[in-house]
């Protein structure tokens, strides 16, 4: 038995017997259910009984229903139960009451739409009335009816509506189980399908009382959240935030204080734990709904303290932060914001404020040091997560890692400083002026061994920079230790051999000759000529700085019977 779908006869059957139920019909029809919430999880509501109050929940989950009432009655399902069910199916009987013994009244159309008396249109034909006053008299009758007249349509009741609305959600679950993988998650999937428009649905709410409009409203939000806990996926969100800002300015309209407000706050806070609310404009609507309801100090206060005492997820903590701030409670706003931090341009923000407003540096610090704690990787061994962490926030990453060299800089605190000069070359790879920098740390720290493998290991595409670096500096033995480590780029190889040729002969030929290999391998006449310039320069180097012209023979012997069947290079290297 699903709420949605409850009928009188599954009512009665649900009862603990036909003199229950009729005892919750009584219940009902004298107008005992008050403060009742429905929602996708279930029903809370208070019912006046013969000793007091009671407070009614029935929690709904995989077709069943779990009642719970607070009165003596030792069986399960109470006359209280069956008169909220009964409210659930019916709405507020008093309210019903109204509509079935109103005394209907012939109205005039005028071309604009506005409904007038016959009574007043005899008054304004004889010139007993202008205009002016015609239209005082609707808006004063309208303020006393809390009704907005809608012209050419028939009025519809409560329950129709909620039938629409349960027409719209069910249409569009149906379309989706008919159109299966290709349907989109987005509602925008079905501007093509023939589904039931809710906009009519919101030009008759008008005409309802205030307090039907709410109850209308808030039912669309809670189908919504219906068929996203059965399906996993939110439709109609355009409709549903529509129906929550309406909703909020209709509450509103009611002009309540509190604690007579409270029942419609916890709708909404009660709505902060509904997965269906993860949806970003989803969101971005409950917390503007809650924005405009909370207009008062005491409003704020209560909705603030509620939500906290379920304990904060990130959408509501997000709202009660902000709800700090329009308190100006400064204290509150930065706990929360300081909980909630996520992107690291939050980190520098609150880091920045501390610092600068604050004067607190040993806390910005702190902050700053908690973004490296909590988001960089814990061991060198995946490049691909610090490569991809430094794509996600460079600008914002490259200014933290500054403002911790700076400090730590300022301090003399040489470790720290070298720590950070690390996760910046892990993060951002090496570049000439890191390179600078770190150097004389590690080596005041006697650290400059495992620097240089760490250089070697975050290089990622920056072999050439870190080449560079080792030749300007001769350092030979590095700018070996590059070019020979496996996949070291073509470049890179050239480079180093080119510079090494005359202190390190034999290492420079071993580089040219897996030059040579390379292009030879790709078996094209262009590349052939290339192998045969790196030819003649390991002749340069057997001839003029080994002296010794038989080793290089030997050499051009060894590569022209390798590669004997290769015509057009063994052409070339006749040449030689």
């Amino acid at each position: 038995m699903k709420l949605n779908d409850l009928t009188i006869e599954e009512i009665t059957e649900f009862a603990d017997s036909p003199a229950i139920f009729q005892q919750g019909q009584h219940c009902y029809d004298n107008g005992a259910v008050d403060q009742f919430f429905m929602s996708g999880k279930g029903i809370k509501a208070k019912v006046e009984g013969k000793t007091g109050q009671y407070s009614v929940e029935i929690r709904s989950g995989k077709g069943n229903l779990t009642p719970d009432c607070t009165c003596a009655y030792s069986g399960k399902v109470c006359e209280h139960i069956v008169a909220v069910l009964l409210y659930s199916l019916l709405g507020d009987p008093e309210e019903e009451d109204e509509d079935e013994y109103e005394e209907p009244t012939m109205m005039v159309v005028p071309h604009q739409g506005i409904p007038i008396a016959p009574n007043i249109l005899q008054q304004l034909l004889r010139g007993e009335l202008h205009i002016e006053d015609i239209f005082e008299l609707i808006a004063q009758e309208e303020r006393r009816n809390n009704v907005i007249p809608f012209p050419n349509s028939k009025k519809m009741t409560v329950a129709e509506l909620k039938q629409e609305i349960q027409a719209f959600f069910e249409a569009v679950q149906g379309e989706e189980e008919e159109a299966g993988d290709d349907f989109n998650d987005s509602f925008f999937g079905l501007s093509e399908l023939e589904l039931p428009d809710l906009n009519r649905l919101f030009n008759q709410v008008k005409q309802l009382t205030l307090k039907e409009q709410i109850e209308v409203l808030w039912y669309v939000v809670t189908s919504g959240n219906l068929i996203f806990s059965r399906t996993g996926t939110v439709f109609g969100e355009i409709e549903i935030a529509e129906a929550l800002e309406l909703f909020a300015h209709r509450v509103q309209g009611l002009d309540l204080e509190m604690p007579q407000k409270e029942v419609y706050l916890n709708s909404l806070i009660a709505a902060f734990d509904w997965p269906m609310f993860m949806n970003e404009e989803l969101d971005i609507a409950l917390k503007e709904a809650m924005d405009l309801l909370c207009s008062t100090e005491e409003e704020l206060r209560y909705a603030i303290a509620t939500l906290e005492s379920c304990g904060l997820e990130r959408n509501s903590g997000k709202w009660v932060m902000d709800a700090y701030r329009r308190l100006g409670d400064e204290q509150n706003f930065l706990r929360l914001y300081e909980e909630n931090l996520e992107r690291v341009e939050q980190y520098l923000m609150l880091a920045n404020y501390m610092g600068e407003v604050q004067g607190d540096i040993p806390r910005s610090i702190a902050i700053l040091e908690r973004w490296i704690a909590e988001h960089t990787p814990k061991t060198e061994d995946n490049l691909e997560d610090w490569a991809d962490l430094y794509t996600e926030d460079c600008p914002y990453t490259n200014e933290l890692l500054t403002d911790l060299t700076q400090y730590y800089y300022e301090q003399g605190d040489r470790p720290n400083l070298y720590r950070i000069f690390l996760l910046w070359l892990r993060i951002d790879g090496l570049c000439p002026e890191l390179y600078e920098k770190i150097k004389p740390v590690a080596v005041a720290l006697n650290c400059w061994e495992d620097c240089q493998r760490q250089m070697h290991l975050f290089a990622r595409d920056d072999a050439e920079v870190l080449a560079t670096i080792y030749l300007k500096q001769k350092n030979w033995d590095a700018a070996i230790s590059l070019a020979e480590a496996p996949g070291c780029p073509i470049p890179v190889k050239q480079a180093v051999a080119s510079k090494v040729k005359s202190s390190h002969p034999k290492v420079a030929i071993a580089l040219y000759n897996e030059l040579v290999h390379h292009y030879i391998q790709k078996k094209t006449r262009p590349n052939y000529q290339t192998a045969t310039k790196y030819v003649k320069l390991i002749r340069e180097i057997y001839l003029s700085s080994l002296k010794s012209p038989f080793q290089w023979q030997d050499y051009l012997d060894d590569l022209q019977q390798k590669y004997s069947r290769y015509r057009a290079l063994q052409e070339d290297l006749q040449k030689l």
